[in-house]
């Protein structure tokens, strides 16, 4: 589902680029669209004093409060004291940034895909505490230049599935079941899970990729039947390598 608040500002700037091209404007008349302004604070639903015991349990407390309020909260920046500088982790909102449209080199137009990105300024800090032991979370801006959606139903980042959900669809696909049986039993299993069919074919794929690893479709074919034990043979082409026939 597309989000309505979501304004493709990129249709408008192409078609300023086209009238530009066509001689009917000036150069300084070709400016963006700007949507009308729009701020909706929600510093109190991230302001908490909770202490969390791993920057994983804050980073799933910030995601589960960003869902359940319409918000995809991301990973902006990340320290984690490798390459020094202080341990932190800034939050940023899904539709941080600016897109910059796309130009074909071969017709010199604009692509016309519509983006979700409206340089939201919405920002938060989270730190380890003395002794890196614990991790608290700071608002750092607690507004957002755009409403919330009404269903985040299609947004890739909160539909990401978990390390123990790759693993279940790897075992249901070895038992050969099908991508919609496995995405109704994920959505079984919990029932805010927002994951799509679209990314459930995608770790299929995946799957499929790892096993096959470094060998063509064929080799891995021969291989297969040759493990399962199937009674078979094939037939390659005159003074060649290349498989003709395979029974």
């Amino acid at each position: 589902m597309t989000d309505p608040f979501i304004f493709d500002e990129v249709v408008l700037l192409q078609a300023a680029y086209d009238a530009y091209d066509a001689g009917n404007v000036e150069p300084t008349s070709i400016t963006p669209f700007v949507p009308p302004t729009i701020s909706v604070d929600t510093t109190h639903l991230f302001t908490t004093d909770q202490i969390f015991d791993t920057r994983d349990d804050l980073l799933n407390w910030v995601r589960n409060v960003g869902k359940e309020n319409g918000y995809e909260i991301v990973i902006g920046r990340s320290n984690k004291g490798t390459k020094g500088g202080a341990i932190k982790v800034i939050l940023l909102c899904g539709r941080n940034g600016v897109y910059v449209p796309y130009k074909d080199p071969k017709t010199f137009k604009y692509n016309t895909t519509g983006s979700k990105k409206c340089n939201c300024p919405f920002t938060l800090k989270g730190q380890p505490t003395e002794g890196d032991r614990n991790w608290w979370l700071k608002v750092m801006w607690g507004k957002h230049n755009h409403e919330p959606a009404r269903s985040l139903v299609g947004h890739s980042y909160v539909g990401r599935l978990t390390g123990e959900e790759k693993g279940q669809l790897s075992t249901m696909h070895k038992s050969w079941v099908a991508p919609r049986h496995m995405l109704l039993a994920l959505k079984e299993q919990n029932l805010g899970n927002l994951t799509t069919i679209t990314q459930v074919y995608t770790c299929c794929k995946t799957i499929k990729k790892e096993a096959q690893g470094p060998l063509t479709e064929m080799q891995f074919l021969m291989k297969k039947l040759t493990e399962a034990n199937y009674v078979h043979f094939e037939r390659q082409a005159d003074d060649s390598d290349v498989i003709r026939d395979v029974f």
